[in-house]
């Protein structure tokens, strides 16, 4: 018994010495920075025709939103650009999901952003009169500069769901969750852009441009 007992507690104090010269493994984080492009279906001009504004258009409570013409198109993309640690040139790094995601009077499209390895949310995307396609959408990132993609998510709504819907004509009004979202200051406010000016205001982007996201998010994924 005295024996079994010796050898309980070498074994014991061998294994504790054992751990001070082998390594543990540690968790290995990169950090990413994510531009979420306007969703409009025309990449050049995609036209503005509100404002930063929260609710009916137009109105400056908060930059929740902007409105983008349909443009003579019916399908919504998510676009963006992604610049992730230790990535290789344009790799998918993520995955974003569509689905309905509606108000109780307005549909409503979300985009959920997830890494692709460790499932760890990077954000997600409103585009309310729309109706999601249930995609899957491959998001590329590169360590070495940012990566663009581009994939159909949604189509515009037309009619909406119900008569109290601000509505006013087939548009994209896409928002974003604040908890990881800044808002561009590129784009002017309601006040400032809006269809009931006279004439109505319409500003022109080239939605493909790096300097014309909507949204910017950072943060870290652990391995």
């Amino acid at each position: 018994m005295r024996r079994l007992l010796a050898l309980v507690v070498l074994a014991a104090l061998v294994g504790a010495v054992w751990g001070l010269f082998v390594p543990t493994a540690e968790a290995i984080w990169a950090v990413y920075y994510l531009k979420v492009q306007p969703g409009t279906p025309k990449d050049d001009p995609g036209v503005l025709t509100c404002g930063w504004h929260s609710g009916a258009c137009p109105n400056d409570a908060s930059r929740t939103a902007i409105d983008w013409d349909d443009y003579g198109g019916s399908t919504v993309y998510w676009r963006s650009y992604l610049f992730m640690q230790y990535a290789q040139h344009d790799t998918v790094v993520a995955r974003g999901y569509s689905t309905q995601y509606d108000t109780a009077i307005c549909y409503r499209t979300r985009v959920r952003v997830v890494h692709y390895l460790s499932g760890q949310s990077m954000g997600r995307v409103y585009y309310t009169h729309t109706i999601s396609n249930s995609a899957t959408v491959s998001i590329k990132g590169s360590g070495s500069g940012w990566s663009y993609s581009k994939g159909s998510v949604a189509a515009v709504a037309d009619p909406e769901m119900t008569d109290d819907c601000p509505w006013g004509g087939t548009h994209i009004h896409q928002g974003d969750d604040d908890n990881y979202f800044s808002e561009s200051p590129t784009f002017p406010w309601s006040t400032e852009c809006n269809v009931g000016m006279h004439p109505p205001c319409t500003k022109s982007y080239d939605v493909t441009a790096s300097d014309k996201w909507q949204f910017y998010g950072s943060g870290r994924i652990q391995y």
